[in-house]
């Protein structure tokens, strides 16, 4: 066959794909996550002692460092779905941001006097569940960074996947503190931290499977 025919007959049936929006989507999967906090809230899944609980500096250090491991991990993720395209300045400021998340937990529980044995703090019964809350609380933003990916091109699935996951896991984790009543760095550090690996596995695993490239 000629190499001209052959080429017509591979890209006949080939429609074309409309360049991603990075803000755009960015403000999309926002929106999502505002209304699936706000049915949350609406439907009075929020901690009794909320009000409570917002004036001590660990609960203000959960839905921060949530959020803004959420929101550099979706900066990241929607850059990458663009072919060729990458945001060096996100992907090198998500170590700091750990890091820093980290420092400040650790100067918020020393601020804290207790004499609980570590084992107790952790609670791991309520661990368990707290692992679920957020995986649960990840559903929605995962199929919705699941759906850029699969309508971008990324040229690093494994890249994408991993970004994908933290910032669908970091959402999760920032609605599901709206409900948790535990304000343990140690507790949140433990439970929040293996709910975000477990989704970060998870996404790496089954989204660049799911890419159409």
């Amino acid at each position: 066959m000629h190499a001209d025919k052959l080429v017509d007959r591979l890209v006949s049936d080939l429609t074309p794909v409309s360049r991603p929006r990075m803000w755009r989507d960015i403000g999309l999967l926002i929106l999502l996550v505002a209304i699936e906090l706000g049915l949350y809230v609406g439907f009075g899944r929020v901690r009794a002692d909320l009000e409570l609980a917002m004036a001590q500096p660990v609960w203000w250090w959960k839905i921060g460092s949530t959020s803004a491991l959420a929101m550099l991990a979706t900066i990241i993720a929607v850059r990458s779905f663009v072919p060729a395209q990458d945001a060096p300045l996100a992907r090198k400021s998500l170590a700091p941001l750990i890091i820093l998340v980290i420092i400040a937990g650790w100067g918020i529980n020393a601020l804290t006097v207790t004499t609980v044995p570590m084992l107790d703090r952790l609670h791991w019964q309520t661990g368990l569940q707290c692992i679920v809350g957020v995986l649960g609380r990840s559903i929605v933003p995962m199929l919705a960074i699941g759906v850029m990916m699969r309508r971008g091109a990324s040229t690093n699935p494994a890249l994408s996947a991993n970004a994908a996951g933290l910032a669908a896991a970091g959402w999760g984790s920032a609605i599901f503190a709206f409900h948790c009543p535990h304000d343990d760095v140690l507790y949140v550090s433990v439970w929040y931290a293996t709910a975000m690996l477990l989704l970060v596995g998870t996404a790496r695993l089954v989204l660049p499977r799911l890419t159409r490239w």
